[in-house]
């Protein structure tokens, strides 16, 4: 494949946030630095649209209002453009959050976890955001469906995006939903067969198999 993967971010030797961007290529089979974040961060949400152009969205990172040393939910979000190798600055989350993300197409669709209750936000009970990079302007799609909802796993696929497992109101879950776009409408589907936390999730196409 001559496809690319990015690393963007993340917590360095459980002690500091970092900018890192790290980019595989998947033609040459070898690793090489891209450009840093302007803003360090942990817990963010990253989704790349169907030109190649990355975002990242909201994270942990120090400096911030609500910041305790360790760092805080941060609004800050950045695009990355492969052509130039360069992070600029984009229009700010409406609320302060740590995230998840993914694209359809050309928007972002970024999921701000609910808080753990420690330090309430605006976003503790998880804001939902569709992300349009042709007019840097986000549309608010309303709340998540469960309130104080962190640690869960998103994936999309064929229009629909679906969000699983993690902590609600401090408990472990297993429960599970399908937002559908073009309906913009929740549906609750089968929860996993067991709780599972800071899991991650992946939509593939299975062939048809005709047997003769």
């Amino acid at each position: 494949t001559s496809g690319r993967a990015y690393v963007v971010g993340g917590w360095y030797n459980g002690s500091e946030a970092i900018g890192d961007t790290d980019i595989y290529d998947g033609a040459s089979k070898s690793w090489s630095k891209g450009a840093s974040l302007n803003v360090p961060r942990r817990l963010h949400g990253v989704a790349a649209t169907e030109d190649g152009t990355v975002f990242v969205f909201g994270g942990w990172a120090r400096g911030q209002s609500n910041d305790d040393g360790d760092g805080g939910e941060c609004d800050s979000a950045e695009r990355y453009d492969p052509n130039s190798n360069t992070w600029s600055m984009i229009t700010s989350l409406p609320a302060p959050a740590c995230a998840t993300a993914c694209a359809i197409g050309d928007a972002c669709y970024i999921f701000a976890w609910g808080s753990e209750g420690q330090k309430p936000t605006a976003a503790s009970s998880g804001g939902f955001y569709r992300y349009d990079p042709h007019t840097n302007a986000y549309e608010s799609l309303g709340q998540l469906p469960l309130e104080r909802w962190f640690g869960f796993a998103v994936t999309a696929h064929e229009g629909v995006l679906y969000v699983i497992g993690g902590i609600v109101n401090g408990r472990w879950t297993g429960r599970a939903f399908a937002y559908h776009v073009a309906e913009r409408a929740w549906e609750e589907i089968p929860s996993m067969s067991y709780v599972r936390r800071r899991t991650a999730a992946l939509c593939i196409d299975i062939p048809c198999i005709t047997s003769v």
